[in-house]
């Protein structure tokens, strides 16, 4: 089979995420529907582990395809991007520059997409304007979310630029009669979460600098998650990622056990995994096994299963139940990356949006909903899924009593409130 080395915005489906990356996917699906995107290919992940000698006739021929009217391009890369290029042979060197000391955490995709310059006197017409405020109410209707979008009207041309979910604050309800302590362990620190995931271990394992710069690259490879006093971009790393964490460096020391919520920006003291080496640290006290729950928790999945890991898919979900599926499983990871535009975290507003609607859909027909993470879900986030309703949690094998234990904990309070 040929490799996947150019791939156009118009023939790249959700399946091709690791191929060009989760900006790429999104783009290409508003452009499956009718939102007006600048055209545009992606030099794929696959073509990184090419000659770039090898991939330039491709990437000439692309660029000539492209660029029939239009002479100029914006190039996107994993780090850096590049507007108003123009010519083969630099479009082919500004793809060499992208590619230049990338690291090992980012997606070796490139985008090149037809530039968009906004025309000297954006004065729409009533038109334009009807047509802007029915694209957007088309966004909102198909992401079940309000969306801040931006047009740009170039060449008496309309292009959508820019379409995120509009973030709401959420005003959490308080029960001034009852308080319950937190199931688990003591917060510590608090900053802003930046990729993912629930890490417990020693500060040295676990990095806790000042910055982000590229002579931490080989710490950031070995550690299990990162700790930031400034608040920085970070690589797309694997890890829980925490920034903007004040006097991180000061306040932990050397070997002192802590646990790192990269969903939700909290850092606490002790560790949080049963069976955990570092048991020194006080956490979860477990009872004897096997838990009961209401709740199921799985380390598979159903192969006659609807998977929810598209925007598409929540809207076309009250149509597709009509079809009898067994089951529905929300791919948490996958969701969340094509709904917030390449933004990772599973627990932000627009997502828990999504999951209450998702849940609720299935309720409607009777169908088991089941939530599907690859880490540890965040405490707070597994209580509110169970509080709407999910049938089950499914995780891998690594992660089971864990997930036991915390849907026990997220059942008993609920049950107690």
């Amino acid at each position: 089979m040929k490799q996947k080395f150019i791939l156009w915005f118009s023939d790249i489906k959700k399946e091709d995420l690791e191929l060009v990356g989760s900006r790429a996917v999104n783009l290409a699906e508003l452009m499956t529907i009718g939102m007006p995107i600048a055209p545009g290919f992606v030099v794929t992940s696959t073509a990184y582990k090419e000659k770039i000698d090898n991939l330039a006739p491709e990437i000439f021929a692309a660029y000539k395809i492209l660029t029939k009217k239009n002479k100029l391009v914006t190039i996107i890369g994993p780090n850096m991007v590049f507007t108003n290029v123009s010519g083969e042979a630099t479009v082919v060197d500004f793809v060499r520059r992208c590619w230049t000391n990338l690291s090992p955490h980012l997606s070796a995709a490139v985008i090149v997409q037809q530039a968009v310059t906004p025309d000297k006197s954006q004065v729409m017409t009533k038109a334009q304007h009807q047509r802007i405020a029915k694209l957007s109410l088309d966004l909102r209707k198909y992401f079940y979310f309000p969306q801040e979008t931006e047009f740009i009207l170039s060449d008496d041309q309309l292009y959508l630029t820019k379409s995120r979910p509009v973030i709401l604050p959420i005003v959490a309800k308080t029960n001034t009669t009852t308080s319950h302590p937190k199931p688990f362990l003591t917060p510590i620190l608090e900053g802003f979460p930046a990729s993912p995931g629930i890490k417990s271990g020693p500060v040295g394992e676990i990095l806790v600098v000042k910055e982000i710069n590229n002579s931490l690259l080989p710490k950031l490879k070995r550690a299990i998650a990162v700790i930031v006093e400034k608040v920085d971009e970070v690589p797309n790393l694997e890890i829980p990622v925490v920034v903007g964490v004040k006097n991180a460096t000061k306040i932990l020391k050397t070997g002192q056990v802590i646990t790192v919520n990269g969903n939700t920006g909290r850092i606490y003291s002790g560790a949080i995994y049963k069976g955990s080496p570092l048991n020194q640290a006080k956490s979860v006290t477990v009872g004897p096994l096997p838990l009961r729950t209401v709740t199921k928790v799985f380390t598979s999945v159903n192969n006659q299963a609807f998977f929810c890991a598209a925007p598409k898919d929540v809207v076309l979900l009250d149509a597709l139940l009509q079809s009898n599926p067994k089951e529905v499983v929300i791919n948490a990871a996958k969701l969340t990356l094509l709904t917030l535009d390449g933004d990772s975290n599973i627990s932000d507003p627009a997502m828990l949006h999504t999951y209450y609607k998702i849940i609720k859909t299935c309720q409607k027909h009777h169908v088991a909903c089941n939530f599907f993470h690859e880490i540890p879900i965040d405490q707070e986030l597994l209580e509110k899924l169970i509080k709407w309703g999910i049938t089950g949690v499914i995780v891998p094998q690594d992660g089971l009593d864990y997930t036991k234990e915390a849907v026990y904990q997220a059942e008993a309070t609920l049950v107690i409130e």
